[in-house]
């Protein structure tokens, strides 16, 4: 089998099963992407809001979050940021706890810890869907389905990219009312 030079189009489990098939790996159609350790519900009270993602043009303003965080102020929000984040910790009021981290340790001790992760494409989105954290992935440039995997029905991708890597001055409106309803779904749903 050719290896595949074009990802654009394809959905990620695809690729997975094409890379063990270029492997000679046997897999299952449906992947699981979960450590041995799925997160377990135990009325976790707060929401981890994590804004950034290491190249922030893939991200959604921080605006955005903030105003997010701020319609679920009857609930525990706070915020993640990596290293090459914590510059966003100035716009971030006071109100709101923020945690800095520079460890995949941290993080994911941080996060399994969380009722959910609203989370921007990047590697904290994928700490915490591979570890089953109720998840709500926002995708502004890469294509969802390319790069979300995951099968869990507490996680949702959200986000109507196309893989436009050009970092072009195109307006990203933040899908606010996608990702309210979800966070409702999911608060409902556990």
């Amino acid at each position: 089998m050719n290896q595949p030079l074009c990802y654009e189009n394809n959905y990620a489990s695809s690729i997975f099963n094409q890379v063990f098939e270029i492997l000679n790996i046997s897999s299952n159609q449906k992947l699981n992407f979960s450590f041995d350790h799925n997160w377990k519900n135990q009325n976790q009270k707060s929401f981890l809001i994590v804004p950034g993602a290491s190249i922030n043009n893939r991200c959604y303003k921080i605006e955005d979050f903030i105003f997010l965080a701020e319609l679920f102020e009857n609930k525990t929000v706070s915020f993640l940021l990596g290293p090459s984040d914590y510059f966003l910790s100035r716009y971030i009021p006071k109100k709101f706890e923020v945690f800095k981290s520079n460890s995949i340790q941290d993080s994911l001790s941080l996060v399994s810890n969380q009722r959910l992760v609203v989370a921007s494409e990047g590697g904290f989105m994928h700490i915490a869907a591979a570890f089953g954290v109720p998840l709500i992935g926002l995708f502004k440039v890469a294509k969802k389905e390319n790069w979300f995997p995951y099968e869990n029905s507490n996680q949702f991708a959200v986000g109507d990219s196309t893989n436009d890597y050009s970092f072009s001055l195109k307006n990203y409106n933040f899908p606010i009312k996608e990702v309210i309803k979800k966070i409702n779904l999911i608060y409902d749903s556990i």
